[in-house]
């Protein structure tokens, strides 16, 4: 076959650059929740609110600590499981457990959402005993979104 090219001429200037739209949002905790409870308790001040104007891709990031709480019921090996919330549902596959005491959480996810308001939270709860989770004098708990539009 023979192609014909139709309305060929020399090519224009380059454009300017693209602009990445990206958006940072950030919480810490300033102290920690005594989850005594099996139901999913908010970690204090890891909640935050964030409106998508477009459909955006989200890197969600959580960190903090858990800790053995001396000032009530506590058992050798309580099963923590920590998780982060959208819109009061657990987003899938940011769950995770922990058998030790005194240590901490790291827990990410990247999803993508359409346009809209958002509410993101992280949440724990303890099968047996209480435990304290979020921050330490030692440990600052976080929650960190990054909006990639």
């Amino acid at each position: 076959y023979m192609w014909q090219t139709i309305g060929s001429g020399a090519m224009g200037p380059q454009g300017p650059p693209g602009v990445a739209n990206i958006q940072l949002y950030g919480v810490n905790s300033s102290h920690s929740a005594n989850i005594c409870t099996s139901t999913y308790t908010l970690i204090p001040d890891l909640i935050k609110t964030i409106n998508l104007t477009d459909t955006a891709t989200l890197d969600i990031l959580t960190t903090g600590g858990i800790y053995p709480n001396n000032g009530g019921n506590y058992y050798l090996s309580p099963v923590v499981y920590v998780s982060i919330y959208c819109n009061n549902i657990i987003l899938p596959q940011t769950t995770s457990n922990y058998f030790a005491l005194n240590s901490s959480w790291a827990i990410t996810t990247i999803i993508t959402l359409p346009p809209g308001t958002y509410t993101f939270d992280v949440r724990a709860k303890c099968n047996l005993g209480c435990i304290l989770a979020g921050s330490s004098a030692n440990t600052q708990a976080s929650l960190i979104i990054h909006v990639f539009y």
